[in-house]
């Protein structure tokens, strides 16, 4: 949470009162860590179902050009060698390079609502008590 961070910034006196650049600073540095969150969550890959094997893909920006390239290039009855994470392989078809290429863009879309509603979390709090509110842990 933002208090773990509050905490590292508190005013070294005890009887201090956080002033507004204070909070400021603080607020510069949740928007950061919201951002690196979402940013290091988007690339840890995603789990997805191709042909009753659980396989994970890459979730990068290279990962989804990529999808998105083999998807405009194969024929309607193609298949391709893909390699997933974790050094596995598989064949797979048109449908199921769109249905990764979907499946990773609902992830982005998801993870970037979870960062926009952080951002406006944070830049509506006003007092050190909301700040300490905010979580910092990407829920997706």
């Amino acid at each position: 949470t933002a208090e773990k961070l509050m905490t590292t910034q508190a005013p070294s006196d005890a009887d201090s009162v956080w002033c507004v650049a204070d909070l400021a600073e603080v607020k510069r540095s949740l928007l950061q860590i919201i951002e690196q969150n979402r940013n290091n969550k988007e690339l840890t890959g995603l789990e997805v179902q191709i042909r009753d094997r659980e396989l994970k893909i890459a979730t990068g920006p290279v990962s989804r050009l990529n999808l998105l390239e083999k998807f405009n290039l194969m024929n309607e009855n193609d298949t391709c060698v893909w390699k997933f994470m974790e050094n596995k392989w598989s064949v797979v078809n048109k449908e199921e390079v769109l249905y990764m290429y979907d499946a990773i863009m609902d992830f982005v879309r998801n993870l970037t609502q979870w960062e926009y509603d952080k951002t406006m979390e944070i830049n509506s709090a006003e007092s050190v008590n909301q700040y300490k509110a905010i979580s910092l842990e990407v829920i997706i």
